[in-house]
């Protein structure tokens, strides 16, 4: 998986669809080096408040967080997407927060300012 820039709205709604309607850039886009990234929004299907996430199956940001791990990886979701258990297995990388429209559902020691 490659990140690309994006450089506004008009960029992003440029983008074409794939067959499950999201944006996604084309093949011979250059992609930007990953070590200048800092942040990284994580999507996900389901979390729980232990920060485990229940991503689409296919693994592409458990591999890209896996050769990228200082980026800070922050998770927003939906109330209804967390849950009380979300299964994982070794190769899942668990995002630093975990934020839903209730406030903060999980935050890993690193990133609490009480430490």
């Amino acid at each position: 998986m490659d990140m690309v820039e994006l450089r506004g709205k008009e960029d992003l709604e440029s983008l074409a669809k794939n067959k499950w309607g999201i944006p996604e850039p084309a093949k011979d886009r250059v992609g930007v080096d990953a070590g200048v990234l800092d942040f990284v929004l994580v999507p996900g299907v389901a979390f729980d408040r232990n920060g485990n996430r229940c991503g689409h199956g296919k693994g592409y940001y458990d591999r890209f967080l896996e050769t990228n791990p200082k980026v800070f990886k922050c998770a927003v979701c939906l109330d209804e997407q967390v849950v009380e258990n979300v299964p994982t297995d070794e190769f899942d990388k668990t995002p630093d927060i975990v934020i839903a429209a209730q406030g903060i559902v999980f935050q890993s020691k690193t990133t609490n300012s009480d430490n």
